[in-house]
């Protein structure tokens, strides 16, 4: 599995809020679905008003979310 960070912004109550996410995914593709899917039910955003401006592939030592960081660290032991 690879990480991906994601970039972008998401409008809510006419403010856009720009955010950055890391996320574990076999494919870009699924990564941006995770995120449109964590971003839409965590704050109640339409996946319309999600705005992603750039994806990128990061390696192990890039990583800064500590929870990815901790599973990542526990997959390679194994």
């Amino acid at each position: 599995m690879s990480v991906f960070r994601i970039k972008g912004e998401y409008r809510a109550k006419n403010q856009k809020i720009p955010f950055a996410k890391e996320v574990k995914a076999l494919k870009e593709d699924h990564a941006i679905e995770k995120i449109l899917s964590l971003i839409g039910s965590k704050h109640r955003v339409p996946r319309k008003f999600i705005k992603i401006t750039e994806v990128k592939q990061i390696q192990d030592d890039e990583i800064t979310d500590p929870i990815i960081k901790s599973i990542t660290s526990e997959l390679s032991r194994i």
